[in-house]
């Protein structure tokens, strides 16, 4: 079984069988069986949960032995032009506590974060990016037309006078421990 949130449209391999379903990952693998999957894979995903340490707990219960869990989430570097106008973001956790969410019955196999910077040509490309990709807190409640023009005056430019924004993606692929 795969759970994916993206449409698959590439041919696979006649020995693999994906079940597509829309749902709530977090109620979803809570309704698996123990023991019943050798992979459990998220891009960009988990940090919408409600509690990633249980999501991680769940993910435990539901691998067998050996399984992995293979996840991409975004770290506290993420949007920071945007933090330092002082707009409420949504806060994103750290490698390290990324890791200690995985401390027990896991064998953490590979982690890396980096820092990624996208270059615009105004303020206003970067917030119309914001809200296209989805990945966007600072347009859950519509703010004010007077807060809007501050961002769009105050977005700081970079040295050859484009507008960047940041992202910081950390990922993360864990083994469950084998018992012995």
């Amino acid at each position: 079984k795969l759970w994916d949130i993206a449409v698959v449209d590439q041919p696979l391999p006649d020995n693999i069988a994906i079940e597509v379903a829309v749902c709530d990952a977090e109620r979803a693998i809570a309704a698996e069986p123990p023991e019943s999957a050798d992979c459990i894979v998220s891009s960009s995903t988990v940090q919408w949960f409600n509690s990633l340490p249980s999501f991680i707990d769940e993910c435990r219960r539901v691998l067998r032995p050996g399984g992995k869990l293979v996840f991409s989430t975004y770290g506290p570097g993420t949007f920071g032009e945007l933090r330092g106008l002082g707009l409420p973001l949504p806060s994103y956790p750290t490698e390290d506590a990324l890791l200690s969410m995985l401390g027990n019955g896991w064998d953490v196999i590979a982690h890396e974060c980096e820092q990624l910077t996208v270059d615009f040509m105004s303020p206003a490309e970067v917030l119309t990016h914001i809200k296209l990709t989805g990945v966007n807190a600072i347009h859950r409640h519509p703010r004010p037309v007077g807060e809007l023009r501050r961002i769009l005056a105050e977005y700081p430019a970079n040295d050859s006078g484009r507008f960047p924004l940041t992202y910081q993606p950390i990922y993360v692929i864990a083994k469950k421990q084998i018992s012995l």
